[in-house]
C-alpha cells in the first residue's frame, strides 16, 4: 500500500502523510521516519526480547526500516485521537468510504478496522499494531466520540490485553 501511494502522489510516503492527514488534521506528533529519516528526540526506546537493551534509536531504526508502511509511522496518543476524530467527522474521507471501512461483516473486520466495546453499553471501531518493542491500539465510539489510546515499548505488556483493564477501571 505504501508503494501504492508513493506511486500515486509521486512523493516519498512521509510527504504524502504529512500532505493527505497530518497537516490537514494539525498532527504535529506525527512522522513516518523510515527510510532514512531521523526518529524524533525523546522516543521511548523498545524492548523486545529480540532486541537489545534499546539504549538509543538503532533498534528501531532497524525495526522501522523493516515495518516500513506496515508499521513504522511514529505517532503521539494525542495526534491519534485527533485522527480519529477527524477519520469519523467526515474529515479525511467520504461517507461512503467510511461505510466501507466501518462495514465489519460477520468476521467483525471491516477495512483497517475491527469492532469494538468500549465498555458495557458502547460499540465501536479499533485498530491495532505492534512491531517488535512497540504495540499500540486505538479505539474510538463515533456515537460519543469517547476515545482509546494505548501504546506501549514493551512486547511482554501488550495494548491490546491492557485496553480491558483500562476500559475496567483496573
Amino acid at each position: 500500500m505504501g508503494q501504492l501511494i508513493e506511486e500515486l502522489d509521486s512523493n516519498d510516503l512521509d510527504q504524502s502523510l504529512q500532505h493527505r492527514i497530518a497537516g490537514p488534521l494539525g498532527l504535529t506528533d506525527t512522522v513516518f521516519p523510515a527510510g532514512g529519516h531521523a526518529s524524533p528526540d525523546g522516543l521511548a526506546a523498545g524492548w523486545s526480547p529480540g532486541l537489545s537493551s534499546g539504549e538509543d534509536d538503532a533498534e528501531y531504526a532497524s525495526v522501522a526500516t523493516s515495518a516500513w508502511a506496515a508499521g513504522a509511522l511514529i505517532s503521539t496518543t494525542n495526534d491519534l485521537a485527533a485522527f480519529l476524530h477527524g477519520l469519523f467527522n467526515g474529515e479525511l474521507i467520504s461517507a461512503g468510504s467510511l461505510q466501507e471501512m466501518t462495514d465489519t461483516g460477520p468476521d467483525g473486520y471491516g477495512l483497517g478496522l475491527v469492532a469494538a466495546a468500549l465498555g458495557p453499553a458502547q460499540s465501536g471501531f479499533a485498530h491495532s499494531g505492534a512491531i517488535p518493542g512497540y504495540t499500540s491500539t486505538m479505539a474510538i465510539d463515533p456515537a460519543s466520540g469517547d476515545t482509546l489510546i494505548i501504546l506501549t515499548n514493551n512486547d511482554k505488556l501488550t495494548a491490546d490485553l491492557l485496553a480491558p483493564q483500562v476500559l475496567a477501571g483496573a
